[in-house]
């Protein structure tokens, strides 16, 4: 599913067929124990995160490799400031989601740099 419809996509469909699978489970024990109450408590506790809007997939922070060292970035500032340095100069020009690989074409505007990454990683860039 994941080329047809994008990691973001698939990981939230997953999310919920097991949330459902699992208030399917729980109203099939709920419904053998007469008398407990425990199918409209489950319902309680399953509906607010149901009703919750999923959360945005944001495209340049899964691709930005923080796993890799940046130079630039200091990461004693922490993640905010990683995020206002690294993602607010980027712009997307490409994203795909492929079988084994999320690829990125982003522009970095200040800087004038276009970069390649594969699955967070860049692999190729205009800058020398």
């Amino acid at each position: 599913m994941i080329p047809l419809l994008g990691i973001g996509t698939t990981l939230l469909g997953v999310a919920v067929g097991q949330l459902l699978l699992g208030a399917a489970m729980l109203l099939g024990s709920a419904a053998g124990a007469p008398g407990t109450g425990a199918r409209p408590r489950c319902l309680r506790c399953l509906g607010p995160p149901l009703r919750r809007a999923p959360p945005g997939w944001d495209v340049l922070t899964m691709n930005s490799g923080v796993y890799a060292e940046h130079s630039g970035i200091d990461a004693s500032q922490g993640w905010d400031e990683f995020r206002r340095q690294f993602l607010t100069d980027s712009e997307i020009v490409f994203a795909r989601d492929g079988l084994t690989a999320s690829i990125v074409v982003a522009q970095q505007v200040k800087v004038d740099n276009m970069y390649l990454a594969v699955n967070g990683k860049i692999d190729a860039s205009s800058q020398c």
